[in-house]
């Protein structure tokens, strides 16, 4: 949970790395430290700390990740930090009290969505996984998805699953764009 406090992100972190939560925040610290280094060293083990909604993390806990991520004058890379989050994490991150985290960061990713070409080839893998082998979206739906969705997978998803249930309820097998635009306009409703 990104939005916790800095002693609580401290026990958690503790937690997922099978250590026992200590009362004082820099006792938990030096554990956390000896137990990355230690899994490096003896086991040969790089643990990987992914932290999602990483744009609700707080100030004071993101500069402790940076001293608790910070070994042998930072020529060591005991562990990868994943830090995931919403578009605005760039600039939480660009902000001059962070500048020294900012500078760790070894890769930067932003998922732009997807592009028109790969919406169908998308839908489509999707229903195979699910077992649908047929052609369920007429092409006008598919553009109407990605129209709607503007190249959000999670939107798309959406949309895709209510028209899938729109489609059952009633009994058609083939989903039309029509059908795509009354569901469109009922999220949008809700």
């Amino acid at each position: 949970m990104s939005s916790v406090s800095t002693m609580e992100f401290y026990r958690s972190l503790c937690l997922g790395l099978g250590l026992e939560p200590k009362y004082k925040k820099i006792d938990m610290f030096h554990d956390i430290q000896q137990r990355i280094a230690a899994l490096h060293k003896e086991k040969r083990t790089t643990p990987v700390l992914i932290l999602d909604e990483a744009q609700y993390l707080r100030p004071d806990t993101l500069n402790d990740l940076k001293l608790i991520l910070n070994f042998d004058m930072d020529s060591k890379a005991y562990a990868i930090l994943i830090l995931l989050g919403l578009p605005v994490l760039g600039a939480v991150l660009s902000r001059k009290h962070h500048e020294a985290l900012a500078q760790r960061i070894v890769m930067n990713y932003s998922f732009q969505g997807l592009a028109r070409s790969e919406a169908e080839p998308y839908l489509v893998s999707r229903l195979k996984a699910a077992g649908v082998h047929e052609p369920v979206f007429e092409s006008g739906a598919v553009e109407a998805i990605f129209a709607a969705s503007n190249g959000s997978v999670r939107h798309l998803n959406a949309l895709a699953s209510k028209a899938l249930l729109l489609a059952a309820q009633k009994q058609t097998r083939r989903i039309s764009s029509d059908l795509i635009l009354a569901v469109r306009d009922d999220m949008a409703l809700a």
